[in-house]
């Protein structure tokens, strides 16, 4: 589900989440989907994860949220979507930044 949240694979994300695959599955440094969804800056799929279950506040091993990485990437559009989802705009990663900081 991550390579597809990745590459923007919006149909192949919600065919796996309809067939059981976990949207909040981690890898092991602690990214989602929903993670790389935000950094290959594709909303579509971004939807998707966070309409079937995704937790919009779930934080990667360095303490980054779905929301530092849409920001650290420019991903404006993204980020409103985030915030709407009730996003934390002041949660900080492991070495202090906040989201409005990677921007």
């Amino acid at each position: 589900i991550y390579v597809a949240a990745y590459a923007g694979h919006t149909a192949i994300v919600q065919f796996l989440v309809n067939q059981g695959s976990k949207c909040d599955a981690q890898t092991d440094a602690g990214w989602t989907a929903l993670h790389a969804a935000c950094e290959g800056g594709h909303l579509a799929t971004v939807r998707v994860l966070l309409n079937t279950g995704a937790e919009v506040n779930l934080s990667s091993r360095i303490d980054d949220t779905p929301l530092h990485t849409a920001a650290r990437w420019g991903q404006a559009p993204i980020i409103g979507v985030l915030l709407e989802y009730g996003a934390f705009m002041d949660s900080v990663n492991n070495i202090g930044y906040s989201p409005l900081r990677m921007a």
